[in-house]
């Protein structure tokens, strides 16, 4: 199914793809897989722009998944919403960008680009004052991650759920905002 789904987008002219796991899917420490599925990619003309997922800290299991992304030509790391320890409180909204921080520089300095976050309603919806100012959780880790190591995927649907913005107008202004 993977190689007719693969047939498929070449059809259509698609040659960037955000990986995502699914049935199949090699483990990150399946070097043999991974090589498998990147000889996969290749013969339809695939690059693996972004590989979406778990993304909590830096330990050993984050050191194989940069070098598994590594072999899968992946350009960014990233995740289905932030790292540990989330936004559920200003502290732990501050903890997170510094975990993506480090993060980021482990991918970088992996050979790979750098991690990114996927927003839903939550990091706009949670809200703390950072410097005397009330800001989104998502700004606040804009505002203190580093450009070079960590990146946003915004995730158009849901920034304009969350500031019930049906023109776009609002998730536009944070894209100029914030570009990178």
């Amino acid at each position: 199914r993977l190689e007719a789904l693969f047939a498929f987008l070449q059809s259509k002219g698609v040659t960037s793809i955000e990986l995502f796991g699914h049935a199949g899917f090699p483990a990150q420490n399946d070097i043999a897989g991974l090589h498998a599925y990147r000889a996969l990619l290749d013969k339809y003309g695939l690059h693996a722009a972004g590989w979406h997922g778990t993304v909590n800290t830096v330990n050993a299991a984050w050191h194989e998944r940069v070098a598994a992304a590594k072999i899968l030509g992946a350009d960014y790391i990233g995740s289905g919403g932030v790292a540990s320890p989330g936004i559920s409180s200003y502290a732990d909204t501050l903890k997170t960008a510094e975990t993506l921080n480090a993060l980021g520089k482990v991918s970088v300095e992996g050979g790979v680009g750098p991690v990114y976050i996927h927003n839903h309603t939550g990091e706009f919806d949670a809200k703390y004052v950072d410097n005397g100012v009330l800001k989104s959780a998502w700004q606040i880790l804009m505002d203190r991650t580093d450009a070079r190591y960590v990146q946003a995927e915004v995730d158009v649907f849901w920034s304009s759920d969350a500031f019930n913005d049906v023109t776009g107008e609002a998730t536009a202004a944070l894209v100029n905002a914030n570009p990178t």
